[in-house]
């Protein structure tokens, strides 16, 4: 059985997409202090205006008609668990989670494809070390 995902690009129609909000992947200004060195990021990211940059993103992607998913938090999840676009690979017999090559992000997969699963959405397969 195939499920219709739309187009397999960035540039096709865009039917539904799967996000998580800073809101939920940075929760707080404790975590992002708790987690962004650690996750060796760049600079320190601001909980208010990631809020409001995203806020602006999901306009936009609400603007296209696809249907906005929003992915909720996880057990162990970080903040790197707002770039879901890595963390499963959408094929037409359903979802493949991979193996997250950065430790931090390897739990992503799992929280993400049942949460999707729940909704009806298929798993078709899962991408294990090495």
């Amino acid at each position: 059985m195939t499920y219709d995902f739309g187009s397999f690009n960035n540039w096709g129609t865009l039917k539904k997409v799967a996000i998580r909000t800073p809101g939920i992947a940075f929760s707080s200004n404790a975590r992002i202090d708790a987690e962004w060195k650690k996750l060796n990021y760049h600079s320190r990211p601001d909980f208010d205006v990631a809020n409001s940059e995203y806020a602006a993103v999901e306009g936009i992607l609400a603007a296209t008609g696809a249907e906005v998913i929003k992915l909720p938090d996880g057990l162990g999840l970080t903040l790197d668990s707002l770039y879901t676009h890595d963390a499963l690979v959408i094929t037409p017999r359903g979802l493949v989670r991979p193996h997250m090559g950065k430790p931090a992000r390897r739990l992503e997969p799992a929280v993400n494809g049942a949460f999707l699963e729940g909704l009806g959405i298929p798993v078709a397969g899962e991408i294990s070390a090495p």
